[in-house]
């Protein structure tokens, strides 16, 4: 491992425990932080050594839910900030989640949030990775169900976790309501838990409907809770057929003194970019393949 990879500056390891750089510096010239010398003579302080002082002092600090784990994070978070690359991070997010340590999860996207990374870019870039590796895993029979669903759960805890988190803090008197849920016959829940996480993160109030929801109870759902958004989350698995009959079905049951924008997202529509509006009645019809595509919409409406 590299430096760079291992030791922080001064300047650094004052941002990791939330101080100025001058408490940093006067720490490490009384000897109560362990640091050594660049060649230009510049103090680097070692990761296990900043973790150490910030335990010993009860003193918070950016690295300490990660445990032993810090210098792999650390490493992460420097890939991310110079190349903008979240593969370190996904590294450490996919043995996490094989060990169910959601915490450290949730730690992760907390920091990421706090340094202004969007939330949308974080599951695209981190969580969304993450999934398909496991995923590739079962499909080529290098994974069990069990294992499969094991870590599909843990993700599921991390995405509610931090709804749970946030959720009641960004509601208000005007906030607008959307129904979210899953396709008919669809069993895989986390693009739908991500959309309702990005909604609450927005203000909006969410009307979960969790798996296989037919397709006439997102049209019930809207009515009874007059939603103006309705998010409908379908898989690779179902065909452009199984999107049309919902569009068919939901514009049929379209009640214009109750209106709403319907969006239906998932990787099956990378591979579909037209589709035939003429006739319907909804006030937006939109698809996504991703969730940033999907941020950038709903910012972009009323």
């Amino acid at each position: 491992m590299s430096d760079l990879n291992v030791f922080l500056s001064t300047k650094q390891a004052a941002s990791l425990l939330r101080v100025h750089e001058s408490s940093v510096k006067r720490w490490c010239n009384g000897g109560e932080l362990p640091c050594s010398a660049t060649s230009g003579g510049h103090r680097k302080i070692q990761v296990e050594h900043l973790m150490a002082f910030a335990k010993e002092r009860n003193s918070p600090c950016v690295l300490s839910p990660f445990g032993p784990d810090a210098p792999e994070v650390w490493k992460g978070l420097v890939m991310l900030d110079g190349r903008r690359s979240y593969d370190q991070l996904v590294i450490s997010t996919q043995k996490w989640l094989e060990k169910s340590e959601t915490t450290r999860i949730i730690a992760l996207i907390s920091h990421l949030l706090e340094e202004k990374h969007s939330l949308a870019a974080v599951m695209d870039g981190l969580l969304s990775p993450v999934m398909r590796h496991f995923g590739s895993l079962y499909v080529k029979g290098d994974m069990s169900i069990g294992d499969e669903h094991y870590v599909t759960q843990s993700m599921r805890e991390v995405l509610i976790g931090l709804s749970l988190n946030s959720r009641e803090t960004r509601l208000s008197a005007e906030s607008k309501t959307a129904v979210v849920g899953c396709a008919r016959g669809e069993v895989h829940e986390l693009g739908a838990l991500m959309v309702r996480l990005i909604l609450e993160n927005a203000g909006w109030r969410t009307v979960y409907l969790g798996l296989n929801v037919p397709t006439e109870e997102f049209a019930d759902q809207q009515r009874k809770h007059k939603a103006g958004l309705v998010c409908v989350s379908i898989t690779p698995v179902s065909g452009w057929g199984d999107v049309q009959n919902i569009v068919t079905l939901m514009n049929r049951m379209y009640e214009d003194h109750a209106p709403y924008r319907l969006a239906i997202g998932g990787a099956i529509m990378a591979h579909y970019t037209e589709f035939n509006q003429e006739g319907l009645a909804f006030e937006d019809l939109s698809f996504f393949d991703a969730i940033v595509p999907f941020h950038a919409w709903l910012e972009g409406q009323d």
